[in-house]
C-alpha cells in the first residue's frame, strides 16, 4: 500500500466522506497525470520531503510537472479547505 492509499484509508476512518472524496480527487488527478514510473518516484520524493537531502533532478522535474497542473492545485486547495472547515468534535472541559 502506497502513501496515497494510506492517506485515503486514514481519512475514511475519520468518517468524513466529503474530506475523503476531496483527497481522493486530488490523488486521482496526480495518478492520471503521471506515468507509473513517475508516480513511484513522486511518492518516494514526497515521503522523503522531510529529509535534509537534496532532491534528484528527475524528482524535481516530476514535482514541477505536478505543480504546473492547475487542476492539481485546485483539487489540493479544495482538500485543504475541507480539512480546515472540518467540524471538530466538541468536548466538555475537564474538571
Amino acid at each position: 500500500m502506497n502513501a496515497f492509499d494510506r492517506g485515503i484509508q486514514a481519512l475514511e476512518a475519520m468518517s468524513d466522506p466529503e474530506l475523503t472524496e476531496a483527497y481522493r480527487a486530488y490523488v486521482q488527478r496526480i495518478e492520471g497525470l503521471l506515468s507509473e514510473d513517475e508516480l513511484e518516484t513522486y511518492r518516494s520524493y514526497l515521503q522523503r520531503g522531510q529529509s535534509t537531502g537534496a532532491p534528484q533532478p528527475e524528482e524535481v522535474a516530476i514535482a514541477d510537472k505536478v505543480a504546473a497542473d492547475p487542476e492539481v492545485g485546485s483539487l489540493y486547495q479544495a482538500y485543504l479547505n475541507r480539512l480546515n472547515n472540518r467540524q471538530l468534535p466538541t468536548s466538555s472541559p475537564r474538571r
